[in-house]
């Protein structure tokens, strides 16, 4: 009976219904993605649409103008005092972004965007990244593609964790997805371009790589020791040399950083704070656009009136490094003062000759009455060298004069006196020739000396080295101890008697010759172990990582010069790409649709710097559709 009732239940009126309600859950399936969709977004109350990538563009590349014209307001790009410059040319930040193409990316586990070009562009105050490639659904990425272009900001960290590279990172500021029509699922197509912009920024934070750049922070000046065998001992000394990043702006095709520096044993470059950001500006980006050309003419009339940035703005080379002459003198006076403290000379079998006359007042007049001549044979003199702070001068070019004083502290000689008197004239009737000899030893005489040379900076393709040119003669003074006077007094006397030389010899007189030869001092040739080359750490990190992939990178030529303002290096280095990288594209896996940048035609790659507003780069593509945009907002950055 029950089962009657069930079966009379279900009158045809609800059978139609139940078919129809079938058929609605189908239709709105199919229709939901193509048209219900679109169309519940487009009633359902939204918040004001977010700036496009275009406008995000030239809103950040305002506000680095802004900021870089306020710098070059208060005054120079790069402080004095212990400050330095680093330029790296965005052309060597290119090659070592070679190393992420192709890569694939896969975003909230759907999404998979294979980048396969990525390009820089460092003008105005701002290091503008771009990567530009093609998205894809995951597992379909034959059937359903967009073309992608993610918008980024190389930024460089305050705090580096090495000392030989600089450390950078892309911040990602926004993200332009666009339709191509290459396969005839359209529709598909366009929900691929509205998912991706709805995609939060964060998102796509594994396209926020991290690059190494071949600058190096901390430096060790070598200055190589002298001995232990030979006639010349010298402890090796380092000289430790810190950077730490100030500031990073970009201009001219370059990334330029200010950096603090310190010298000396326990050196920390101090670190101050970062220029306090300019407000943001409250001009829509129509505004920003207008103004840029005036902006633009203000900066480099700034510039031009920086004597540091318009030498660095002419000065060649993919790495670029100016240190300011007030810190370069601090350098080299630390190594001046290694290169001749604690010098211990121990020289041996010197010679020293020295003749005269003797003459004596008679009835007659004075009269030549001999001549006396002193060989003195230093068996061993030593002696300890420390020098004193150094006046630095640049003559231009390469070469670096030195002026300073040289104390010698301390030593002791040994030497034999080889006294002969040879009688003239009438004394020669009573006073026979003689000839004494007489081991004799003393103290070197503590006396300040001024000394005077250069050091030519010379460079190779992996190489800086500083050559000495010093004179190579030294004076030596000693004074005989009172023991040794005390014997050649009683040698002379055993002369001085009738018949001997009594009439012509003079003791006290003889005495006080041989002191001031004494006092005079002689000279003495330094050995040529004292005259080190000190060799430059010159060379730059020989590899690098490019989001974990090792790129290795090779200094092919460099340059030095010596400026007023400061001295200048600059080298040209190029990067290497492991051949695993540059077939990675070949052995891919990942099924690929055909390049999209066979479709596409640039309009323009890299604006320079003189360029009134930077061209942003678009792809010249056939598109359908709505154009999507996802751009980074002041409370989404990364």
């Amino acid at each position: 009976m029950r089962d009657g009732n069930r079966l009379e239940a279900w009158t045809p009126w609800r059978k139609a219904g139940l078919a129809t309600v079938v058929v609605l859950m189908i239709a709105v399936g199919f229709l939901w993605r193509p048209v219900l969709h679109p169309l519940v977004r487009h009633l359902s109350p939204q918040g004001p649409p977010p700036p496009s990538a275009q406008e995000a563009l030239i809103r950040r590349q305002h506000e680095g103008l802004s900021a870089l014209i306020t710098r070059a307001e208060a005054g120079p790009i790069v402080p004095a005092g212990q400050h330095a410059l680093v330029g790296v040319d965005q052309k060597l930040v290119q090659s070592l972004l070679g190393a992420l193409v192709p890569t694939d990316y896969v975003v909230s586990g759907r999404y998979r965007i294979r980048v396969e070009r990525a390009t820089v562009s460092f003008e105005d105050g701002f290091a503008l990244v771009r990567l530009e490639g093609r998205a894809s659904l995951v597992g379909r990425e034959q059937d359903v593609f967009a073309d992608v272009t993610v918008f980024g900001d190389l930024h460089v960290e305050r705090t580096q964790q090495r000392a030989d590279v600089l450390q950078t990172r892309i911040r990602l500021l926004a993200v332009d997805a666009r339709r191509v029509t290459v396969v005839v699922e359209s529709q598909r197509a366009q929900q691929l371009v509205e998912d991706l912009t709805r995609q939060r920024l964060e998102e796509f934070a594994a396209m926020a790589s991290e690059l190494e750049i071949p600058v190096r922070q901390g430096y060790s000046l070598e200055v190589p020791a002298a001995g232990p065998d030979g006639p010349v001992r010298i402890a090796a000394a380092a000289i430790p040399v810190q950077l730490t990043v100030l500031d990073v702006t970009a201009f001219a095709g370059r990334l330029w950083v200010t950096m603090a520096a310190a010298v000396g044993p326990g050196a920390v470059a101090p670190a101050t704070p970062p220029h306090p950001p300019v407000p943001p500006s409250p001009l829509a980006p129509a505004q920003m656009a207008r103004l840029h050309r005036e902006q633009h003419e203000r900066l480099e009339g700034l510039l031009a009136h920086d004597p540091v940035m318009a030498e660095a703005l002419r000065t060649p080379g993919d790495i670029v490094i100016a240190v300011r002459s007030e810190f370069a003198r601090a350098v080299i006076r630390q190594v001046a003062r290694s290169y001749f403290d604690r010098v211990v000379v121990d020289l041996r079998d010197l010679q020293v000759f020295r003749q005269g006359d003797i003459r004596r007042q008679t009835p007659v007049g004075r009269l030549r009455v001999g001549e006396w001549a002193v060989d003195m044979r230093v068996h061993r003199v030593q002696g300890v060298l420390r020098a004193g702070d150094p006046e630095v001068e640049f003559r231009g070019g390469e070469r670096v004069h030195l002026a300073f004083p040289v104390h010698l502290e301390q030593g002791q000689g040994r030497a034999t006196l080889d006294f002969a008197y040879d009688s003239k004239g009438l004394a020669n009737l009573v006073c026979k020739d003689f000839q004494a000899e007489q081991t004799v030893q003393g103290d070197v005489i503590p006396e300040e000396y001024p000394v005077e040379g250069a050091f030519t900076l010379h460079t190779a393709p992996r190489t800086l080295t500083a050559k000495p040119t010093f004179p190579d003669e030294f004076r030596v003074k000693l004074d005989l101890d009172p023991g040794s006077w005390a014997a050649v007094r009683a040698r002379l006397q055993q002369e001085d008697r009738l018949g001997r030389c009594g009439l012509a010899l003079d003791t006290d007189k003889a005495l006080a010759d041989l002191r001031g030869l004494a006092g005079r001092g002689f000279d003495v040739r330094l050995p040529s172990q004292l005259f080190r080359t000190i060799a430059l750490p010159a060379q730059a990190a020989q590899e690098v990582l490019v989001d974990g992939h090792p790129v290795a990178v090779r200094v092919s030529q460099n340059a030095v010069a010596l400026g007023p303002t400061a001295v200048w290096y600059s080298a040209r280095v190029e990067a290497e790409l492991p051949a695993g990288l540059r077939n990675l594209q070949a052995r891919s896996s990942t099924p690929r649709t055909p390049s999209w940048t066979a479709q596409c035609a640039q309009q323009k790659n890299v604006p320079s710097f003189s360029t009134p507003w930077p061209t942003m780069v678009q792809p010249q593509c056939s598109q359908v559709g709505a154009r999507a945009w996802i751009a980074h907002s002041k409370l989404s950055k990364t």
